[in-house]
């Protein structure tokens, strides 16, 4: 039973490496989201998801709870991130470049996306 649980925790290399990789994309996102200069013509979406979101007013900087999202939610996400797979992150980081690729690959393929490159193992 415990080389069946060993074998396949072994084999999920990457998964924590996707998890903390897509945790910096999200974080990007809103980052451009709420400081993205749309011009003079800004579209009423935007200023409404802004305002929504962040408390911007008039495509002004965010209020305080928008400050609190755009910092402390990444630094949340990726406590929990190493509070439950710390072990695991902290391997696939120390992965060589190509292995980390592959890994990356792995993960990402195991999260439902659509990978062109798919290892033999």
């Amino acid at each position: 039973m415990e080389d069946r649980l060993a074998r396949a925790r072994a084999e999920r290399h990457g998964l924590a490496l996707t998890a903390f990789a897509a945790i910096l994309v999200i974080t990007a996102a809103w980052w451009a989201l709420a400081f993205y200069p749309a011009g003079a013509s800004d579209p009423e979406w935007l200023a409404r998801t802004r305002s929504a979101c962040f408390g911007s007013a008039n495509g002004g900087l965010p209020d305080a709870g928008g400050w609190l999202l755009l910092i402390g939610e990444p630094i949340g996400m990726v406590g929990v991130l190493f509070a439950v797979w710390g072990r695991e992150v902290r391997r696939d980081m120390k992965l060589a470049p190509d292995e980390a690729c592959v890994a990356g690959s792995r993960g990402w393929h195991c999260c439902g996306g659509t990978a062109k490159y798919r290892p033999s193992c």
